[in-house]
């Protein structure tokens, strides 16, 4: 047999991935930029949308497709300006103006969703930056060394609160 047929397979393509995976294990930064990154990547943002998108549906649907009949609690007379709904399946009780309240604002839409799921990064991800403006002009680092210098305050906190 020839020495080639003695040489390993080439595995190197799965050790970028490898060393990204421990990189991120083993990161000691600010994690809440690791967690927008993640929230930011097109592929986790779909997933987030088609999970809430579904538990919508489902809350919809059970609201929607529940027969409801009109409810009178003990002591009321039927004429009170409220009127109740009981559903027939689930014996939930709830006013006539929850119900459709809940009817429009469960109402499932993956655009509305997607765009919610923007703004609360875009607003976490100001404070975040505030955040890191704010900390790195008190203790001029360097922000990408953030992360050590956050934790070293919050140990130094710790210790000095127990003085």
């Amino acid at each position: 047999m020839s020495p080639a047929s003695f040489e390993q397979p080439n595995n190197q393509k799965e050790k970028p991935d490898e060393n990204s995976v421990e990189k991120e294990a083993n990161f000691e930064g600010n994690e809440s930029l690791v967690l927008i990154s993640r929230l930011k990547h097109p592929n986790i943002a779909k997933q987030i949308v088609e999970v809430h998108y579904r538990q919508k549906l489902e809350q919809y649907n059970f609201y929607q497709d529940e027969t409801w009949e009109r409810h009178i609690p003990k002591g009321w007379t039927g004429e009170e300006p409220m009127q109740l709904l009981k559903g027939e399946e689930s014996g939930e009780i709830i006013s006539a103006g929850d119900l459709q309240a809940k009817l429009e604002l469960l109402k499932p839409d993956k655009d509305d969703i997607r765009r919610a799921l923007e703004q609360n990064i875009q607003k976490v991800s100001k404070k975040n930056r505030h955040r890191l403006h704010h900390s790195c002009s008190e203790c001029r680092c360097d922000p990408h060394q953030l992360g050590s210098v956050v934790d070293r305050r919050k140990s130094h906190h710790k210790t000095n609160e127990h003085r």
